[in-house]
């Protein structure tokens, strides 16, 4: 888990940042890692005040404000037995703790430790001074309002629910307890409109800068909604194909009619659509197989094994018929039919000469093709067809997939 000063958190370490230069040193027990391009972008955000002073002030305000929040993390993380290290960039800061925090509680302690240290350590102290003093010097009047910008307005922002800030991280993990570990879906969609609408009341507001970042928290947060629906969507085909390759199209059908929707990847689309119809074929709807086919992507084709399955004998030939097959056999690259196949090969009395000629490809060198129609006999109890393919081939190695 690492938290940034957006709020961030990943379940693994990051990617260290740039290998340039680097200012490193050590609060207590944390070690800190401050880029160049942490100094450059805070003077940028702060060049609208006119003078050298002026920037120096406001990056030196920015620099303990955003140590102060990082720290507020790593205090966490170290009471909640792990160590961390904290890391500044350009986009802000990044505390990195040494392993996993399991607790829900400490994490949200850790979520929320970053934004309330800033706010009360300096932020509420900073708005009591600006109050108080009387005639305060320019720069003091100066620092004390980049220290409540920072600390009081920042960290408000930052306790929205809106992910990757810690108020999103915290509505994420609130919505895991309330949905049993669903809640990535509902958290992007809260932030979603939560980003949207803040966009929508800073441009309108004349705060184009925080516009901006409104937006985009909105773009990576509508991204990431896409990515985790695709996910879903790999894994409701994986099911969906384990259910077909198990007799069980009917629950194959279902989990594909869930994916579709989102299988926007023209492989996983293709996949899905072939399961559908394998589905349909096992269930003795060959009209139903076809139409489920005018789904699949533009840029692929059914599989040579389901194009034997589907075919109309009176326009295609019981040898172009068996060609299909066996091609896809010998090629290897094929998604492994489902039972339903045999039993439809021996139903057309195509079965025989399927195995026929794949046994005679040996020297096409399809051991793996071969090896995968075996187990299929196998498991359609065609055990004298199985046979005939004498025992398992070793498989040669293919290296890490």
């Amino acid at each position: 888990m690492a938290v940034n000063s957006l709020g961030e958190v990943a379940t693994t370490a990051p990617a260290e940042h740039s290998e340039g230069w680097a200012l490193h040193l050590r609060l207590g027990d944390v070690p800190v890692r401050i880029e160049l391009g942490f100094f450059l972008v805070a003077a940028l955000l702060g060049a609208s005040l006119g003078t050298v002073k002026g920037v120096a002030i406001w990056v030196a305000v920015v620099l303990v404000s955003v140590l102060v929040h990082e720290l507020g993390h790593a205090v966490a993380m170290r009471l909640s037995g792990v160590s961390a290290r904290i890391v500044l960039h350009g986009m802000g800061g990044l505390t990195i703790p040494s392993g996993a925090i399991h607790s829900r509680a400490k994490r949200i302690t850790v979520d929320l430790a970053g934004p309330l240290s800033g706010l009360l350590l300096l932020g509420v102290p900073a708005v009591w001074l600006s109050a108080t003093l009387e005639s305060p010097s320019v720069d003091v009047e100066l620092v004390l309002l980049s220290v409540v910008w920072v600390n009081v307005a920042w960290s408000l922002v930052n306790l929205l629910p809106i992910l990757p800030l810690d108020g999103g991280n915290v509505t994420k993990e609130v919505l895991d307890v309330l949905t049993d570990e669903q809640g990535e879906v509902p958290a992007r969609v809260v932030s979603i409109v939560v980003a949207g609408a803040a966009g929508l009341f800073a441009l309108r507001s004349g705060l184009v800068f925080a516009g901006f970042f409104a937006v985009f928290f909105l773009a990576i947060n509508w991204r990431a909604l896409a990515d985790h629906r695709s996910v879903q969507a790999g894994d409701e085909v994986r099911r969906a194909y384990a259910a077909v390759t198990g007799d069980d199209p009917d629950t194959a059908l279902a989990l594909v009619a869930d994916a579709l929707p989102q299988a926007k990847a023209v492989d996983l689309r293709a996949v899905a659509v072939e399961v559908a119809a394998w589905a349909h074929v096992a269930r003795g709807e060959d009209a139903e197989a076809r139409r489920a086919l005018g789904r699949m992507p533009s840029q692929r084709e059914a599989s040579g094994h389901l194009q034997c399955i589907l075919a109309d004998p009176g326009v295609v030939t019981r040898a172009d018929r068996i060609n299909l097959t066996v091609d896809d056999w010998v090629a290897e690259d094929c998604l492994l039919p489902p039972p339903a196949y045999v039993r439809r090969l021996a139903a057309d009395g195509l079965l025989d000469e399927v195995v026929d000629r794949l046994i005679a490809s040996r020297a096409e060198a399809a051991p793996r093709g071969r090896h995968a129609l075996r187990q299929l006999l196998l498991r359609a109890g065609r055990y004298e067809e199985a046979t005939r393919f004498g025992p398992p081939e070793p498989l040669p190695d293919r290296g890490p997939a």
